[in-house]
């Protein structure tokens, strides 16, 4: 069943179950109230054949048209003895024929069981029931005590049919009916032509759903209608937006993976061809190409080693449990430094730590070691002889600075938008000998973001680069205030370096 459906036939069956109640209880209410109607007029009855029968007391004991006095009401007077026996009786023309006989017996049993006394006032007595026609019907009796000429205490009883108030109340609940069936028939109409002009942009929206094809970056419509459809609309674009670049990002990282596993091994399978062809006895010939097999295959290993490390970092995101203090980071950065001298002679290499002592970060050293590693050797690819690098950290309010400066080439503007992605290498240092796999960057984002901090980078091409690494300090008992100064990669205007 359609929603349109559902909600068609639901919102009748309430409504109908709404008019159901409402014509059940007015039903009752005039019921009820047709009965007090009814016997506040045979009281007046009663009240009036007592006042004429305490003027002409001898009248209690034959008839003497007391049914001038039922006329309205439709009912009998009648006279009992203190013994329930009746002296005097008078039937209107309309009350119902040879019923008597039915209602006499009930009336003086009901009459002995009230006990009446001169003390009491009008008492209704249960009502009557007689069967007419096949037909149960019943009678409303009251009954008031009177004094006889022979200072006898008896009863004078007006007694009622009350199928005149039944057949009102079937009248009033038969129109109620035919009421609430027109209504009902008029609802269902309105909430029809509602529904269809209500869900028509929710059908646009699901077709437009079926016959989108994102691969082919196909969008859903966005329909003109209520906002929450327009919200789901835009919603479910912005999810296939994401989809779409989440499967050019996965496509982007085989054909770049390919790309950089396919040069070595085609260097690799080329220099085992030349080994199997002359190899045998020339050593001129073996030699390199042994060494440039030995060569490409450690560049296979640091490849897939880089990029198992990226897949653990992205799947398992909790930060080893491990404290840096200040002298911690300040001889870690002092043996990078020593390192950088160490593989290139050529470039003067300096430290600038401005760090009092008692500070600490949560940061594990060999992690730190590992985005240090990466932005140096980074620095030092893209530096010419005779350039510097400087490492250094300072303190800023509640957060630790480390950074790496360089006075290489320094990286294009179009290219710092996208220095973090995967195998992502600047279009100046694609060639193989000055640029790496592209990974560094990346791991190096993920290894920072693991400890609730940030990596952005400044950078003018052609006077050089530096990368800023921001990690929030614990407080004196170890507790980060990385929840007060929580920060993450690429918040800034600035763009981070590439590998």
């Amino acid at each position: 069943m359609s929603l349109r459906s559902r909600l068609l036939w639901l919102t009748i069956l309430w409504f109908a179950l709404v008019m159901l109640v409402f014509t059940i209880t007015f039903s009752v209410f005039v019921r009820q109230s047709n009965f007090s109607d009814y016997e506040r007029e045979l009281t007046l009855e009663v009240n009036n054949v007592w006042h004429a029968a305490e003027l002409n007391p001898s009248d209690t004991l034959m008839n003497n048209n007391w049914e001038d006095y039922a006329l309205f009401t439709r009912s009998a007077i009648a006279f009992f003895n203190s013994q329930g026996q009746i002296t005097s009786l008078d039937e209107t023309n309309d009350f119902p024929d040879n019923v008597w006989n039915q209602v006499e017996s009930k009336l003086s049993q009901a009459l002995l069981a009230s006990r009446l006394s001169l003390k009491k006032s009008i008492v209704r007595l249960p009502d009557i029931t007689y069967v007419e026609n096949g037909q149960l019907k019943s009678m409303m009796a009251l009954a008031r005590p009177i004094v006889y000429p022979t200072q006898e205490v008896g009863s004078v009883v007006v007694v009622g049919p009350t199928e005149q108030i039944y057949s009102k109340v079937s009248s009033v609940m038969h129109t109620l009916f035919w009421i609430d069936a027109v209504s009902l028939l008029i609802f269902a109409a309105g909430l029809y032509t509602l529904l269809q002009r209500g869900l028509r942009s929710l059908v646009q929206l699901i077709d437009g759903i079926r016959t989108v094809e994102w691969l082919r970056s196909n969008r859903v419509p966005v329909p003109e209608g209520p906002q929450e459809i327009v919200s789901v609309a835009t919603s479910i674009n912005h999810l296939l937006d994401k989809v779409e670049r989440g499967v050019e990002e996965q496509r982007r990282f085989i054909a770049d993976a390919s790309h950089e596993l396919r040069t070595p091994l085609a260097i690799v399978a080329g220099h085992a061809n030349i080994l199997r062809r002359w190899g045998h006895t020339n050593e001129s010939v073996w030699e390199p190409a042994v060494h440039h097999i030995v060569t490409e295959v450690d560049r296979l290993q640091n490849l897939v080693d880089r990029l198992l490390l990226l897949s653990r970092l992205e799947n398992h995101q909790e930060p080893v449990e491990s404290m840096m203090n200040t002298e911690d980071i300040t001889s870690l950065l002092q043996q990078m430094a020593d390192d950088a001298r160490l593989l290139r002679p050529d470039l003067r290499v300096f430290e600038q730590i401005h760090i009092q002592a008692g500070l600490a970060i949560r940061m594990d050293r060999n992690d730190l070691r590992q985005i240090l590693v990466i932005l140096v050797d980074n620095a030092m690819r893209h530096t010419k002889s005779g350039g510097q690098i400087v490492l250094a950290a300072n303190r800023e309010a509640s957060r630790l600075r480390v950074s790496v400066q360089d006075s290489g080439e320094g990286i294009p503007a179009d290219d710092l938008p996208h220095v973090f992605e995967r195998f992502y290498r600047a279009k100046e240092g694609r060639d193989r000998n000055s640029g790496g796999a592209g990974l560094g960057l990346s791991i190096a984002r993920q290894l920072v973001e693991i400890y609730q901090g940030q990596i952005y980078i400044n950078s003018r091409l052609g006077e050089g680069t530096t990368v800023h690494l921001l990690f929030p300090l614990l407080l004196e008992k170890g507790t980060s205030q990385s929840n007060k100064f929580r920060l993450k990669s690429g918040n800034l205007s600035n763009s981070p370096m590439e590998e």
